[in-house]
């Protein structure tokens, strides 16, 4: 009996969902819940995160994926997998080992780097359902299956959206399991994420692009910062950033005007998307001068706001692209 309220209240909410889906995005988007982020050597990968600071990385060794279609067709997908965990964002770094699926198309095109941003869904019918939104809306569907097991991510859908949205959507079904969401203090995953960020040459289009699908559209600003430096030396260049606050971190999407600049030096090595991952840190000298001392070195570096008052801060790009094909942002704000 219990089985069958559960069930006849799952039906309530899916079909309440269905009704909503097409007027408004529902809450699962303004939640980041993953990152698949696809590399060429797992090992390298998980070494040197684990070095930074990931001490909980758990290895699902090789994983097949079930019933997978790529852009239409059936295509057996063979990962190595690893996983860990920012905060409550889970982490899932792939390396992939057959060939024509959507992890290895990206890894041939773009190189290593975060592939897609995920959310769950309450329940695998709301899929569907959002399947069929985003179909109506010219987006298809570029891979879509399961998987169980330690890499349990139920069932799953990567829309097609990289092209003009610069990363792909990702929704799932269960991306959740028992890695703990707290690290050690002295680490800066302890802390949640700050800003998923991303390298783009003309933002106007990639705005029209995920406003067209119900995302708010950028929010473009100039950027006034002081002590530049790029690569160690002090440098003028010059960016504005778009920013998209439609949920409980902002993304955010660098926009290089005058070189030199890590965005620009993105966009060329891998094209545009995913830039860096911005982590909060109470001791920025602190922590550059230890992933420095680890082979991980400052590629630019500068600050805003008026020093020592309210509102200023710094920040630093660390040199992670050799673990994984992205930078890290170490951001210190001032605290009275």
């Amino acid at each position: 009996m219990n089985k069958m309220i559960i069930s006849f209240c799952r039906l309530l909410v899916v079909a309440g969902l269905a009704n909503s889906l097409f007027a408004e995005l529902p809450d699962f988007y303004k939640r980041v819940d993953g990152l698949i982020w696809v590399v060429e050597d797992l090992r390298i990968t998980t070494q040197g995160w684990e070095k930074l600071g990931f001490p909980a990385i758990q290895q699902h060794g090789v994983v097949q994926l079930q019933d997978s279609r790529f852009r239409g067709k059936g295509s057996p997908v063979s990962v190595r997998a690893a996983s860990g965990r920012i905060g409550q964002v889970k982490i899932d770094w792939l390396q992939p080992i057959s060939d024509n699926n959507a992890f290895s198309e990206f890894l041939a095109e773009n190189g290593p780097g975060v592939f897609a941003i995920v959310h769950n869904v309450p329940f695998p019918q709301v899929i569907e359902l959002e399947v069929t939104r985003y179909g109506s809306l010219g987006v298809d569907v570029l891979q879509m299956g399961a998987s169980s097991g330690s890499l349990d991510w139920g069932l799953y859908s990567f829309l097609d959206t990289r092209a003009q949205g610069k990363y792909v959507l990702g929704l799932m079904s269960n991306s959740q399991n028992s890695l703990p969401p707290v690290f050690s203090q002295e680490s800066p995953f302890n802390q949640s994420i700050a800003q998923y960020a991303f390298a783009v040459q003309d933002p106007a289009p990639v705005s029209e692009f995920w406003e067209s699908l119900g995302l708010p559209p950028f929010s473009i600003v100039p950027v006034e910062g002081r002590d530049q430096e790029y690569k160690g030396e002090p440098s003028n260049f010059e960016m504005e950033l778009g920013w998209q606050r439609h949920g409980d971190v902002s993304y955010e999407w660098c926009i290089p005007l005058k070189p030199p600049t890590v965005y620009q030096d993105h966009i060329d090595r891998y094209g545009e998307g995913f830039h860096h991952l911005g982590l909060r840190v109470n001791d920025l000298d602190g922590t550059i001068e230890k992933w420095e001392s680890m082979g991980f070195p400052v590629i630019q570096s500068g600050a805003w706001g008026d020093e020592g008052k309210p509102g200023s801060g710094r920040y630093a790009y660390m040199d992670t692209y050799p673990i994984g094909g992205i930078a890290v942002e170490l951001l210190w704000s001032f605290q009275q």
